[in-house]
């Protein structure tokens, strides 16, 4: 799973697209957020990025806020 992230997220970049995930984030939880994206509608950029973060404006509602306290 973890060559597979590497390989999708390297992937996602040459389209100008980006997952932020944490670190700490477990493997499987990361690969199955990553996946979950290529059933989303995104609109593909010349110029600039598309940034998934998992997380609002408001960070105290972010999906993935226990693994961003370290």
């Amino acid at each position: 799973m973890k060559s597979v992230l590497i390989e999708f997220n390297e992937m996602l970049l040459t389209w100008n697209v980006s997952i932020d995930l944490p670190e700490n984030l477990p493997t499987k939880f990361a690969y199955h957020l990553s996946i979950l994206r290529l059933d989303v509608k995104t609109d593909i950029v010349n110029e600039g990025m598309v940034h998934f973060d998992f997380c609002t404006g408001n960070a105290p509602e972010c999906e993935l806020k226990e693994y961003f306290l370290v």
